[in-house]
């Protein structure tokens, strides 16, 4: 489960939510292979225009130009002057696809990616918190407590997860007490936390 836990973890970089090595938690990665900020395209406002959002993107921010669009990541979603329109909605709710999932926004100087995360309980001995895929098997919950009461259990922490299993933690692992998805729910150091990213700012 744990390499499971972290493939999907490390697939996750290039579609747009890199997750701090040493925080645990979205960051501010670019996205949609884009490595310049929100710069202007053809027609759009430059760092003066200040253009007003169509109806699909919300308006850009105060020093961003042009309107926010948003787009689909396999685990939530991206907002950026220069992202495809995919989605007319980019929030903590939207990104929710079932019960027992928890999200967070979190607004860069380049885009802002909505994310949510779960914990997932697989069996007695296993349970993991990691950003939410739909397909894993496993009772959803708000933490691993019931797993990590446990002596023989180790609950380790490490980029943007957490898991509780029978295995010994890694080298790039901090043991913790217990798994809980409220610890994934912060934004990285100078990313601010909003509900939405339709309108943000872009930092």
């Amino acid at each position: 489960m744990r390499a499971l836990a972290l493939v999907g973890v490390v697939a996750a970089w290039p579609a747009g939510c890199m997750l701090d090595q040493t925080s645990n938690f979205a960051g501010s990665a670019t996205v949609g292979g884009t490595d310049a900020g929100p710069v202007a395209e053809d027609g759009g406002a430059g760092a003066d225009g200040g253009a007003v959002g169509e109806s699909d993107g919300g308006r850009g921010g105060s020093e961003g130009g042009g309107a926010m669009h948003c787009s689909a990541l396999p685990f939530g979603c991206v907002c950026a002057p220069t992202e495809p329109s995919q989605v007319g909605a980019c929030n903590t709710q939207s990104v929710i696809k079932m019960p027992g999932q928890q999200s967070v926004c979190c607004d860069s100087p380049y885009n802002c990616i909505c994310v949510a995360y779960e914990c997932v309980r697989i069996s007695a001995s296993n349970c993991s918190c990691q950003l939410a895929a739909a397909s894993l098997a496993g009772t959803r919950v708000d933490d691993c407590g019931a797993v990590a009461g446990n002596a023989a259990i180790n609950c380790c922490r490490s980029y943007g997860q957490c898991v509780c299993s029978t295995m010994e933690c890694l080298l790039v692992e901090t043991k913790v007490p217990d798994c809980n998805i409220q610890d994934l729910l912060t934004c990285d150091v100078g990313n601010d936390s909003v509900s939405r990213c339709e309108d943000a700012g872009g930092g």
